[in-house]
């Protein structure tokens, strides 16, 4: 059976080499399909309508279908019937919905939330349990359907009604694989339903399956037991570690040197670390030895030999509430913020107690502590709040305090890098750069305050972010925030280089860490663990995904004439 752009559907008896055709159609023949017991058949395309044919009557030149099916309102690209059930039928297309069908009553039965892409293809698992869609951002999605299998009831004979809520599909959690460079233009599943298959417009063929990964640029890592408060990056960028609010911590190696992505039953390093949600992790150096300092809500501060997660060490117990850790650019000191504001501070090394900060003047009721961190040049200690501003102090001169302003709101995230003597964002949306002269201006008292900071950086008012860190050479800065984003930015130019890190939905980010060389960057909702690859490796990433560079001509046209042409990738260049 095939159809086409002539607007006929045809039917070849391969063994008989007869051909027969259905009447012209109200526009071309986009998707076929035949039941599992081969007697009907089922098209769609571009006038927006699915016919039901019985095979035998196709051989009559004025066939009629037995029914037509209406609900979507674009093109039809692929129909499906289900393997195990001859009356059930899945369609997609243009218009962003996947609607199941009872071919017999000739009505719809099922229909998924409105999707925001093109569907190119579909594939039913042959349990008839998932269906995969093919979209045209790149992604292959997998909704499930129930064995529901009578009709939508209509209000008004003839007409489209609602679909009700208990009737209404939409992607599974975990359910969108990234991976293709262009459109999805197809998917199949294979005979047992175990694996999944999908091509897309850049000419890749991909396969996913419960021991994949099923992210090939963004590698998913683990799905922990509880839920992901926070991770970090060891010095040497050789390990990633994860909190989450069991208690526990996870320890895997970084798969940036893999040439595989991770398996998701790959068991990783896990243990019980504190009797309630782990809040700071951060990572330390003391001579030849990579330590993991975590810090949580049991108040207690622990040590950990990344090589044996038994032996411990816990630098105190009995202190509040610990939401953030940091460690000052010598390596040398500690500073653990409580959520009532109090900061302590320790030799990394001993743990011996150094200091204590107390709270912050000003505080109100639901005052907490969000984050603390050091100036690059190690001497001002800063802290992030629930109130306006940022508090910093010189723990040589506890008296003097000062309150940068800048942020509209709370600041969740510090952090440095070489170059940048301190960095802040915040659900204001901005990423704040500041200079250590600002600890020379006078404060001004008045109505209006100055803004202090040196650089801005993000979208003010728009978009809330939750988390940062920064590149150990300051040249990248990467934030995550609300409904998912997450945005790498030049920390030199002070500019976005990408904004594009689908992964996440709409969970908002609980934590993000960058390795010191800039390789990668993890990012953390609270079920999804995800790893990115650095600037340096995007344009191999591209080129993989290329069959050719453009030609000169091209280049003329689609870079400049005035720019002398450069190949772009290893490959033959197209021709002229």
């Amino acid at each position: 059976m095939s159809g086409g752009s002539d607007k006929i559907i045809r039917v070849l008896d391969v063994q008989s080499g007869q051909m027969y055709g259905s009447p012209l159609q109200n526009g071309a023949v986009v998707g076929v399909a035949v039941s599992a017991d081969g007697r009907s058949i089922a098209s769609g395309g571009e006038d927006t309508v699915i016919r039901i044919w019985d095979v035998d009557d196709l051989k009559n030149s004025h066939a009629t279908p037995r029914s037509e099916l209406r609900g979507h309102v674009a093109t039809i690209q692929q129909v499906e019937f289900s393997d195990t059930d001859p009356s059930r039928l899945i369609s997609a297309g243009d218009d962003g919905r996947i609607i199941v069908w009872n071919v017999q009553r000739g009505c719809r039965v099922q229909e998924s939330k409105q999707q925001e892409i093109r569907i190119y293809g579909i594939a039913v698992q042959p349990t008839a349990d998932l269906v995969a869609a093919a979209g045209a951002d790149g992604n292959v999605r997998l909704f499930r359907i129930s064995k529901e299998n009578s009709c939508i009831p209509s209000k008004t004979p003839g007409a489209v009604s609602a679909v009700p809520r208990d009737r209404e599909f939409d992607v599974i959690p975990e359910g969108t694989f990234l991976g293709h460079g262009g459109l999805v233009l197809a998917v199949a599943w294979n005979a047992d339903g175990t694996r999944l298959a999908s091509t897309g417009q850049e000419g890749s063929i991909r396969i996913w399956g419960p021991a994949n990964s099923s992210f090939s640029i963004a590698e998913l890592l683990l799905k922990t037991a509880g839920r992901v408060t926070k991770v970090a990056v060891s010095p040497d960028g050789l390990t990633v570690a994860a909190g989450d609010d069991q208690g526990f911590i996870h320890v895997w190696n970084s798969p940036a040197a893999n040439e595989e992505p991770l398996r998701n039953d790959e068991a990783v390093p896990a243990w019980s670390a504190h009797q309630g949600a782990v809040r700071a992790l951060a990572y330390i150096r003391i001579a030849d030895r990579v330590q993991l300092i975590s810090g949580g809500d049991d108040g207690r501060l622990i040590r950990w030999e990344t090589d044996a997660k038994h032996d411990a060490h816990e630098i105190v117990n009995g202190a509040g509430p610990i939401r953030s850790i940091a460690i000052s650019p010598d390596g040398k000191t500690l500073a653990a913020g409580s959520r009532d504001g109090t900061v302590r501070l320790w030799d990394a090394a001993t743990g011996a107690p150094k200091q204590t900060l107390e709270k912050r003047e000003g505080h109100v009721e639901g005052y907490e502590l969000y984050a603390v961190g050091f100036s690059a040049d190690g001497k001002q200690v800063a802290v992030g709040d629930s109130l306006p501003g940022i508090l910093t102090r010189d723990p040589d001169k506890v008296a003097l305090e000062r309150v940068l302003t800048g942020h509209s709101d709370a600041v969740k995230a510090l952090s440095w890098g070489k170059g940048k003597w301190l960095l802040s964002a915040g659900p204001d949306g901005s990423v704040l750069e500041w200079d250590s002269s600002v600890l020379s201006h006078a404060q001004v008292a008045g109505l209006k305050k100055q803004e202090e900071f040196k650089y801005r950086m993000g979208f003010r008012n728009v978009k809330k972010l939750t988390s940062m860190d920064v590149s150990a050479d300051g040249g990248l800065i990467v934030t995550g925030g609300e409904r998912g984003q997450v945005q790498l930015w030049d920390g030199v130019e002070h500019v976005l280089i990408g904004k594009g890190f689908h992964g996440h939905g709409n969970s908002e980010i609980q934590s993000v860490a960058i390795a010191p060389g800039g390789g990668f960057f993890v990012t953390a909702d609270t079920n999804t663990i995800l790893v990115w690859p650095g600037p340096d490796r995007w344009a191999k990433i591209i080129c993989s995904k290329l069959s050719w560079n453009m030609s000169k001509k091209q280049w003329q046209e689609w870079v400049s004439p005035h720019i002398e042409y450069q190949k772009q990738c290893d490959l033959d260049v197209a021709p002229d």
